[in-house]
């Protein structure tokens, strides 16, 4: 890691249970969300302001979930 942040964990309030979501970085927030419906998959979160940028939660047509972040990383 070197100091860079590459990954985390946060508690969540029942009954949301133990699970993992992996996140992908998009230049175009707004632009993928398009290509996520027209590739048979969905948008499940909208995208949403948070610290350091936007993110949305998605879904591929298997029902695989995952979320997509634009805004600030480390190298």
């Amino acid at each position: 890691n070197q100091g860079r942040l590459n990954g985390g964990m946060m508690t969540l309030e029942p009954p949301a249970g133990a699970h993992w979501l992996v996140y992908f970085t998009s230049e175009d927030l707004d632009g993928s969300d398009a290509l996520i419906v027209e590739g048979g998959g969905a948008v499940v979160v909208p995208p949403m302001d948070v610290p350091d940028g936007r993110i949305m939660v998605a879904r591929d047509p298997w029902y695989a979930f995952f979320a997509l972040f634009e805004g600030g990383v480390d190298p």
